[in-house]
């Protein structure tokens, strides 16, 4: 589902992000710094209460996606080979392909990040079956996940050290801007994004 407008006038900047988006974002960023931190200093309480808001979020975040219809962020096909590309024309101070709303890093990421946050809910719920039981069987049985469990948080911790080195490109700053206002400047959708700049129909 496409916005038809989202110019500010006023201040020359587009809704990029909608509030809801917004706070799913840092309600997931925030949860899984907990979790993560709880973790290493096995603090229960606080990893129980963090896992629920995690589950909790990403649940809600998948359904409203499909309830607004807002695929953007899903990979596609050929995207990661796409990236690379991007990557050495950037390096190499060339010009960039033009983007849509996502760029190309942005939906490998997502994908990435999406999938190891999957593994550890699921290997999580697994895991908690353990502190129901005292069988040795099942903790033998669960050895397993609780490896695939530890592989994925570092997997994770990895997509978010990543995810924020990414900022230390200039040209992926005004994102994060995007992120905490949900708003980025209209002169930046024009230069990078400028298939999603047609997309809006913005007469300016």
């Amino acid at each position: 589902m496409v916005v038809k407008e989202m110019l500010i006038p006023e201040s020359k900047m587009v809704v990029r992000h909608s509030r809801t988006v917004r706070i799913e974002h840092w309600l997931i960023a925030l949860s899984t710094i907990l979790l993560i931190i709880s973790a290493m200093g096995e603090i229960k309480v606080i990893h129980y209460v963090a896992a629920f808001v995690l589950i909790l979020v990403s649940c809600l975040h998948v359904i409203s996606h499909f309830i607004r219809k807002e695929f953007g962020l899903l990979q596609r096909k050929g995207d990661i080979k796409q990236s690379f590309k991007i990557i050495k024309a950037m390096l190499h101070g060339k010009a960039e392909p033009q983007h849509d709303k996502y760029l190309v890093e942005q939906r490998v990421a997502y994908t990435y990040i999406f999938i190891c946050i999957s593994v550890l809910i699921f290997t999580g719920f697994v895991k908690l079956l353990k502190e129901f039981s005292s069988t040795n069987d099942l903790a033998k049985s669960l050895k397993g996940i609780g490896e695939l469990h530890n592989v994925a948080t570092a997997a994770l911790i990895i997509g978010i050290a990543a995810h924020l080195l990414a900022f230390y490109i200039r040209e992926n700053r005004p994102l994060l801007n995007g992120m905490l206002t949900g708003k980025v400047d209209l002169e930046y959708v024009k230069s990078r994004h400028p298939i999603w700049h047609k997309k809006l129909n913005i007469r300016d």
